[in-house]
């Protein structure tokens, strides 16, 4: 389903044209405020590339939302960085001393990096998996994986996000019990996909 299939879809429920002028806006918060509710395994991607020993640092992903986990190769050895914040990084750093094979590492939300402890004392094959948000839709953007396969979500979703226009409306209560039910369907799909090995199982090795 495209965007505009959706916003007919939502201005039909609401069936207020003063409200029209806001439907693309209820969509992507309705979006936002599903993603932020779990990790869905169809959002999953996959960054993989060497970390420098001269920058010690990888960019951390657009529009990320939240790490799964880091891998890196080590003489065909590969294993689980496992995370920390970047105060205890700081730490570690200075305990471990010059450089070595990365242990640890970091997000630097303050300049958009990943961060390593210790700093690699060489360079280093890595793969990062991690979930992102998805771009707001538009006339540009107009359609992803939500409007392609779950748009029912979405349309409960946005009909809520609606709900400062319309206050007492009873239809609210219909459109809560709908949408709650859609999202119980959703989550029994993805510990359906997540059961049957759609979701990569951890196979690195752990920290040593």
């Amino acid at each position: 389903m495209y965007l505009n299939e959706l916003k007919d879809k939502v201005a039909a429920y609401l069936n207020r044209s003063d409200l029209s002028a806001y439907i693309t806006d209820f969509i992507n918060l309705a979006q936002r405020r599903i993603e932020e509710s779990d990790d869905w395994p169809w959002l999953e991607k996959v960054q993989s590339g060497t970390i420098l020993e001269t920058e010690a640092t990888i960019a951390v992903p657009s529009s990320l939302r939240k790490l799964k986990c880091l891998r890196i190769t080590y003489s065909d050895y590969t294993y689980d960085c496992r995370q920390t914040s970047i105060e205890d990084l700081t730490l570690l750093q200075s305990s471990f001393g010059a450089t070595g094979r990365p242990r640890y590492f970091a997000v630097d939300w303050a300049n958009s990096v990943i961060r390593f402890a210790p700093e690699p004392d060489q360079d280093y094959d890595y793969e990062l998996r991690y979930i992102p948000y998805s771009a707001d839709l538009s006339e540009s953007n107009n359609h992803n994986t939500w409007t392609d396969d779950h748009w029912n979500v979405l349309l409960y979703g946005a009909l809520l996000e609606a709900q400062p226009f319309l206050l007492d409306d009873a239809r609210l209560q219909i459109w809560l019990g709908m949408y709650q039910e859609a999202m119980a369907r959703l989550k029994f799909v993805k510990s359906s996909i997540e059961f049957s090995g759609y979701q990569n199982i951890r196979g690195g090795q752990p920290v040593v």
